[in-house]
């Protein structure tokens, strides 16, 4: 019997075991881990998996995995990845690569601790060790260190392990937090006004309540002295990464400053917590809000939040003070505020208007411009970042 085996090797025959295996670990986004995404993606189903890629095995959302080539027909593979950092237990892929001399790639659904990523408030390295085995025999053991993004780093843009780039961008919409504890403060505050009478969404379904929903909110914001922040760097850099930062609804009320970003999404956080649908317009370096003015989408507005903050600019058009007064009667106490809300709307309509024609053109595949409806991302499954 072990004359036999003998002559087989001697044949040309080399076991498996005796083969050396080509494999290596894989992390996307250029080998670093955004908290931010993993938590915003948890329940999402972002991809159409009616057609599997055959070479692409496990999580079609996964983020990290390992590159193998197939040593042999129809290899039984056990892959086995510890984070002990940021993950509970051990995550494991099995199955079968069937082509030989094919690249796979194995992205095993990672059991990622998600109260730990949203406690990751400053950047750190973690190490993550992957284990495989092919048809029952541990073939090796390698360890990647990973460096773990701070939770308020949003990536919105990505070379994939592919080099090709992935548009991203909707993962603004995750940073919009309806749920909120504070958004309940924010609305008892928009009624303590007394600019409005009670806080319905649509239901009046007439435009100027929404107007004056809207208004009542902007005051609140004015009146907790919230100003533009020019800051947007994120907790790290990357050649294959865009990112920026945003801040949580709780930092930016804290720390009275908000950029572009975190502006729209405050604001939009609230919106949507009264059911007056908002969206999120990108324009390149910049983003605005905008929000529906009938459930049925017909109409809508857009607002400049950075304008947050900003002193009464004086001199307006008539009918600016007009519909003030329209609206709320002889009530003036608020009339320097609506002058600003006034002069945000009309610039946010400005920049609307010299964009138009790319954000309108269905065919413009540049990312620089683009609407983010949040409601449409919820419904695929993208999740508030809770903090």
């Amino acid at each position: 019997m072990f004359k036999h085996l003998f002559i087989i090797a001697l044949c040309g025959f080399t076991p498996l075991f005796a083969q050396t295996v080509q494999w290596k670990p894989q992390i996307e986004m250029g080998g670093q881990l955004f908290p931010a995404y993993l938590l915003a993606t948890a329940t999402a189903d972002l991809f159409d998996t009616s057609e599997p890629t055959p070479f692409w095995l496990g999580d079609p959302n996964g983020m990290m995995g390992i590159e193998i080539t197939n040593p042999a027909k129809d290899s039984k593979i056990k892959l086995e990845i510890r984070v002990p950092q940021l993950t509970e237990g051990v995550s494991i892929y099995e199955g079968v690569l069937s082509k030989k001399g094919e690249n796979y790639l194995i992205f095993p659904d990672i059991k990622y601790n998600y109260e730990v990523l949203g406690k990751m408030v400053q950047p750190k390295p973690v190490n993550a060790t992957f284990t495989l085995f092919l048809n029952g025999k541990r073939i090796g053991e390698q360890t990647k260190r990973i460096a773990v993004r701070a939770i308020s780093d949003c990536p919105y843009a990505y070379k994939n392990i592919d080099d090709n780039e992935e548009d991203i961008s909707w993962m603004f919409a995750a940073f919009v937090n309806e749920n909120h504890p504070v958004v309940d403060e924010i609305l008892k505050e928009a009624l303590a006004t007394k600019l409005v009478n009670s806080i319905s969404g649509y239901q009046a379904e007439n435009t100027e309540d929404v107007y004056k929903q809207v208004f009542a909110i902007w005051t609140v914001f004015q009146n907790r002295g919230i100003k533009y922040s020019s800051i947007t760097r994120a907790s790290g850099e990357s050649e294959n990464v865009i990112s920026q930062t945003v801040r949580p609804m709780s930092e930016s009320l804290k720390a009275v400053q908000a950029n572009c970003v975190d502006g729209s999404v405050l604001f939009a956080s609230v919106l949507r917590k009264i059911e007056i649908d908002p969206f999120l317009v990108l324009v390149p370096g910049h983003c605005f809000l905008g929000f529906y003015l009938d459930a049925e989408h017909k109409e809508f507005e857009v607002l400049e939040t950075t304008m947050l903050g900003e002193a009464d600019p004086g001199k307006t058009k008539k009918e600016i003070d007009g519909l003030y007064k329209e609206l709320f009667g002889n009530k003036t106490a608020f009339l320097k505020n609506w002058r600003v809300f006034s002069a945000a709307i009309e610039s946010a309509n400005a920049t609307y208007e010299e964009n138009k024609a790319q954000l309108e053109n269905e065919k413009n595949e540049d990312m620089q411009y683009q609407f983010i409806e949040i409601e449409d991302w919820r419904k695929m499954g993208v999740t508030p970042i809770s903090r």
